[in-house]
């Protein structure tokens, strides 16, 4: 970690001074990074759908809209994103791209909105910078492109924390109720958005019980509490028609997926992804990432020096988050921290502002100003995700579409193509395909027998690994690769590979073994 003094830090602090607020806002500069944050998030917009995107989609955008508001399909329903959708779809038509452009547009209103927040708690530089960032972050256009309400949930997350500090700064109810409405239509968005709610309360908790002379002072503590309150009322009012559906579903349905999405697996996951972000998985990407971590850091250290209630409103929504979701539903995705994105860029330009600083003065001699050196920094991050970006629009983020054609051009007419683990919802309920889906290693030796060949068509092999080792372990054993459709989604690619018939493997004419006659016979007295 960069050991950076007293004096260094209060010069590389750059809180929000009278005078800095006093200077005009950018628009120019502003507008620019928003339109290019529209383009290249417009880039590969219309590829082929994800398996969640394809739930989603059939189970709750199709369905007529007093539908959608009033029944809850499940996790992949995001209650405030799926109308919107759904009005999208009916008034552009159905594709892919009129699905995600929800998800578009509020990706690409966080580019302004993490300008205010930034400018808010920093200075302008600092804040145009932040922008930047976001608008070029190859994860943050990742899921503005995803037909989900993550990218929604990041922009309340930003505004609803935006209010609050302003709130409690200038003490102006209108800036209480923006901050209720905020988190209300947050949590509809995503019911993560609650633990970042119970975040922003401890810090405002804590602001109460601290009165730190230089900090934010809070004069009382019935205004905040009762827009905490006001926010609960408007999620209950906005929840009311499906409450009862919402809550026998994360109580009385445990999820099958708790022994597989742990806080371990989050975190090599977590690590996995971001690489990706800073340049790609070699050595340099890992460089990057490591230089990335020790930034942040830096920032995370100066934002406690300046504010301790900035800073906690910045972390503890994060701590909440993780203890959360294990308490609720036993299971971790990396998605569930994605709200942090604006955060982690304000934080991130603030440790590369520290940094300069302490390049300039120990390493430069002061030869070069710290604020110019800081933006060197800040602008080299920008470039590293500017060269990441083709990695997203090369690939969709499942390419099921590429393997379905793929298959029906390269096989025979006796040739039988099969599905497993969730290529099966995609290929029978999606695309409509007639592909036999197979749940076992029985019953996939069974369709091997009384066929020439099996194609078979898979991804996400670990949940098919946790569902059914054995099945997993025939498929690795017998089933020759021919060929991988890459995706983004990590672990996502569609993986096409070709089991010969038992009869026919290697040319040779051994028997079929007892076993696949066994299973045979069953399917037929089953079919019969």
């Amino acid at each position: 970690m960069i050991s950076v003094t007293r004096q260094q830090q209060d010069a590389a602090r750059h809180i929000a001074s009278d005078q800095d607020r006093r200077v005009a806002t950018p628009w120019a500069w502003l507008v620019a990074l928003t339109l290019v944050a529209m383009a290249v998030r417009a880039i590969g917009l219309n590829s082929g759908l994800w398996i969640d995107e394809m739930y989603s989609l059939v189970d709750s955008i199709r369905p007529p809209l007093w539908t959608i508001l009033t029944r809850f399909a499940g996790d992949t329903q995001h209650p405030l994103y799926m109308p919107l959708a759904h009005l999208s779809i009916e008034a552009l038509g159905e594709h892919p791209w009129s699905v995600r452009l929800p998800a578009m547009l509020f990706g690409v209103a966080s580019v302004p909105m993490l300008y205010a927040l930034g400018a808010l708690v920093a200075n302008r530089r600092e804040a145009l910078l932040a922008a930047g960032l976001l608008a070029v972050s190859y994860h943050h256009v990742w899921f503005s492109q995803n037909a989900r309400g993550y990218s929604m949930l990041a922009f309340w997350a930003m505004l609803s924390t935006y209010c609050l500090i302003r709130a409690v700064r200038e003490q102006r109810p209108g800036f209480y109720a923006g901050f209720a409405v905020a988190a209300a239509l947050g949590v509809y968005t995503h019911l993560t958005m609650v633990f970042v709610v119970l975040g922003q309360a401890l810090a405002c908790a804590w602001l109460l019980a601290r009165r730190d002379p230089n900090d934010a002072q809070l004069r009382d503590w019935k205004t905040p509490l009762a827009a905490f309150a006001s926010a609960g009322v408007f999620t209950v009012l906005l929840y009311a028609p499906i409450l009862g559906q919402v809550q026998d579903f994360f109580l009385n349905r445990p999820s099958q997926l708790r022994g597989a999405s742990t806080p371990t697996w989050a975190l090599l996951e977590t690590i996995q992804v971001l690489r990706v972000g800073f340049g790609g998985l070699g050595l340099l990407g890992a460089l990057v990432f490591a230089g990335g971590i020790i930034i942040a850091g830096c920032g995370v250290a100066s934002y406690v020096r300046q504010s301790r209630f900035i800073a906690l409103l910045f972390i503890l929504p994060g701590i909440v988050t993780l203890l959360g979701a294990m308490a609720a539903r036993g299971t971790l995705y990396p998605r569930f921290f994605f709200f942090l994105a604006g955060f982690a860029v304000v934080v991130g330009v603030r440790g590369a502002t520290v940094a300069g600083a302490w390049i300039a003065g120990r390493i430069l001699r002061n030869r070069l100003n710290e604020a110019v050196v800081g933006t060197m920094l800040a602008g080299a991050m920008i470039g590293v995700s500017v060269l990441s970006l083709p990695y997203g629009w090369r690939y969709p983020k499942q390419d099921f579409e590429g393997a379905m054609g793929f298959v029906e051009a390269q096989r025979a007419a006796n040739d039988a193509v099969a599905t497993a683990g969730m290529t099966s919802y995609a290929y029978r309920q999606f695309y409509g395909r007639p592909w036999e889906s197979v749940e076992s290693a029985r019953q996939l030796e069974a369709l091997r027998a009384r066929s020439e060949r099996v194609w078979l068509l898979y991804t996400l092999p670990r949940y098919i690994e946790r569902a059914n080792p054995e099945l997993m372990a025939l498929v690795k054993r017998d089933c020759r690769v021919v060929r991988v459709f890459h995706g983004t989604l990590s672990g996502g690619d569609v993986t096409v590979c070709r089991l010969e018939a038992l009869n026919r493997r290697d040319g040779t004419t051994s028997a079929v073994p007892a076993s696949a006659r066994a299973a045979v016979a069953a399917s037929a007295g089953t079919s019969s």
